[in-house]
C-alpha cells in the first residue's frame, strides 16, 4: 500500500474514529511566533461525551495552490496546503496553546469513509466550538488597516452629523428638502 503525499514520515497520525460516538479530532497549536515551525498535537474527542474540550473552529479561504508545506503534528511531519499553514500561523499564539478544529487536518483527507462521517457531524462540531475564527488570507497590502481607518472616519462623520442635527434640519427634512447643501 502506497503512503499518501499528505504524510511525510512513516507513522500515521490518524487513529481511527468511532462514528457511533461522534468522535472528531481537535488540533492543539503549540506556542510560537514569526516563521518558527508549526508544532501541534492532534487529539480525539467525542460529541457524545459530557466533557467536550474547549476548542475554536477555523474557517478559511482554501485557494487552489498545489504546493504543500510541512508542519509537525504529534512529532510527525504532515504536508498541508499553503492556505492551511498560513491560517494556523495566523491563529497561533505566542505564549499559549490554542486548540482548534480545522477540517484540512482534523479530518483524515485520505479516508473517504471518515470524510463522509465527519461531514455529517460538521455543523455540530461548529456549534460546540467556543467561537469561529475566520482567515481570508494574509493582508500583505495593508488593506485591512485602510478599511478600518475608513470605517472609523465614516463613524466619526455620522456621529458629528447626528450631534449637530437640529430642529431646523428636521423641518427641512419634513418639507422634503435636504438639510445639508
Amino acid at each position: 500500500m502506497q503512503k499518501s503525499p499528505h504524510l511525510l514520515a512513516g507513522t500515521d497520525i490518524y487513529r481511527p474514529l468511532c462514528p457511533e460516538l461522534q468522535q472528531f479530532r481537535t488540533l492543539t497549536i503549540l506556542p510560537g511566533s514569526g516563521p518558527e515551525e508549526l508544532r501541534c498535537h492532534l487529539r480525539i474527542a467525542s460529541l457524545q461525551h459530557d466533557l467536550l474540550p474547549l476548542y475554536e473552529t477555523i474557517s478559511y479561504a482554501g485557494g487552489v495552490c498545489d504546493q504543500r508545506y510541512s508542519i509537525t503534528i504529534n512529532n510527525v511531519a504532515l504536508n498541508v496546503p499553503l492556505s492551511t499553514k498560513a491560517a494556523l500561523h495566523r491563529m497561533r499564539l505566542a505564549r499559549d496553546e490554542r486548540t482548534v478544529w480545522i477540517d484540512a487536518i482534523c479530518i483524515n483527507q485520505n479516508d473517504i469513509f471518515e470524510r463522509g462521517a465527519q461531514v455529517s457531524i460538521m455543523a455540530t462540531i461548529y456549534m460546540y466550538g467556543t467561537r469561529n475564527l475566520i482567515f481570508l488570507g494574509n493582508d500583505e497590502e495593508c488593506i485591512a488597516e485602510a478599511t478600518v481607518a475608513a470605517l472609523n472616519l465614516t463613524h466619526e462623520t455620522v456621529i458629528h452629523a447626528l450631534e449637530s442635527f437640529n430642529s431646523e434640519d428636521q423641518m427641512k427634512l419634513d418639507a422634503g428638502e435636504i438639510p445639508y447643501d
